[in-house]
């Protein structure tokens, strides 16, 4: 796939900050990508299945990246009109594995109970993803005209811009379980794992916007027109130390000890009253 991005903007004449000629003038930014996606799927056995998967992408900057504004907490995001489009790597492998009764069993099964319906089938998937970013946009602190403070809006804010870092990578783990005991009963369930990193200057440090562990678990049973359904759904805490401090993870928002881990238990039930 070819791709082909074009933005030019231009900075009024009355915008309260006095921008250089150049941005009054107008400002442009093209960039070009050939990206691509190969997959392949392996099945060695009944059941048992591998999938891979690799490929390429970029995000061109787009308008509020390349030209705007903004005021958030103490910092202040100013426009950088160098900024290039991010290229990225992704590779992907899953083994997936399927349990469930043979067609013999099951019609031993459908002429004992007719409506009877897959008593029991397993399917459980590991994946593993790992993406490897050049000229990864993220935000750094910054100076305008030689000062690194701006007064805007009659409140002091410390100047930031999106910058090209070196290199970023991202990697994780997902894990899902879906299985049918009996008729009635069913359990899904599923955990993620990420971990981000930038590397800029050959200074190593948490890449924003990167979740802690999280899951859910959900059990269900059906009988007839009633069901009932309990889920627990999870997340992990995620320290100051895997914030991306002074950029757009927000530490200002956290506790002192990062954002807290949560779990939440839910309990559903209903009845249909008639099948219309």
């Amino acid at each position: 796939r070819s791709s082909l991005t074009h933005l030019s903007a231009r900075v009024q004449q009355k915008d309260p900050i006095p921008w250089p000629e150049s941005y009054l003038e107008g400002v442009t930014s093209t960039n070009t990508a050939l990206t691509w996606a190969l997959g392949a799927k392996y099945k060695p056995i009944d059941g048992l299945e591998f999938r891979g998967l690799a490929s390429t992408a970029f995000r061109s900057p787009n308008i509020d990246d390349f030209g705007k504004v903004r005021p958030s907490g103490d910092f202040i995001q100013i426009p950088n009109i160098q900024l290039d489009a991010e290229n990225a790597l992704n590779g992907e492998l899953t083994i997936a594995y399927t349990l469930a009764e043979g067609d013999r069993q099951k019609k031993r099964r459908r002429r004992r109970r007719r409506n009877q319906r897959n008593p029991f089938g397993l399917t459980a998937s590991v994946t593993g993803y790992y993406t490897y970013m050049t000229d990864a946009i993220v935000r750094a602190n910054a100076d305008l005209f030689g000062d690194t403070i701006l007064i805007f809006n009659t409140e002091p804010y410390r100047v930031q811009t999106l910058v090209n870092a070196t290199e970023a990578y991202v990697y994780g783990i997902s894990t899902n379980i879906e299985c049918s005991l009996g008729d009635r009963w069913g359990l899904t369930t599923g955990v993620t794992y990420t971990r981000g990193r930038e590397i800029n200057n050959s200074v190593t440090s948490p890449l924003a916007h990167i979740p802690p562990v999280y899951g859910s678990s959900v059990l269900t049973y059906t009988r007839d027109r009633f069901r009932i359904r309990g889920s627990v759904r999870f997340n992990g805490a995620k320290p100051l130390s895997e914030y991306r401090l002074g950029a757009s993870d927000n530490e200002e928002l956290a506790t002192p000890d990062g954002a807290l881990a949560w779990t939440v238990y839910s309990l559903f039930s209903s009845y249909e009253l008639n099948q219309r």
